[in-house]
């Protein structure tokens, strides 16, 4: 059974984790996501190197797949280099 005092804390985490994520939310409204990537100079993906064809290792031992196509549009779009992955 479940103490009044271990739901109070529960609570409180979990008020503290709300007021935690509303002013970080808040401090990061100043600048949007693409103004941060822009200012990075690269783009930051994600993919899984074992899923054809979406993203794998080819006879080079280089990444390729659509991911990885898809990754350097985005970054000739943004940047006009797809390179800069």
């Amino acid at each position: 059974m479940v103490t009044k005092w271990v739901r109070a804390a529960w609570f409180a985490v979990l008020v503290t984790a709300i007021l935690q994520a509303v002013v970080t939310d808040a401090a990061a409204q100043d600048k949007s996501r693409l103004d941060v990537i822009l200012q990075r100079g690269k783009l930051i993906v994600a993919t899984m190197a074992t899923v054809p064809p979406f993203a794998f290792r080819d006879e080079k031992g280089e990444l390729v797949g659509f991911d990885i196509d898809i990754s350097r549009l985005f970054a000739k779009a943004l940047f006009n280099d797809p390179n800069k992955v």
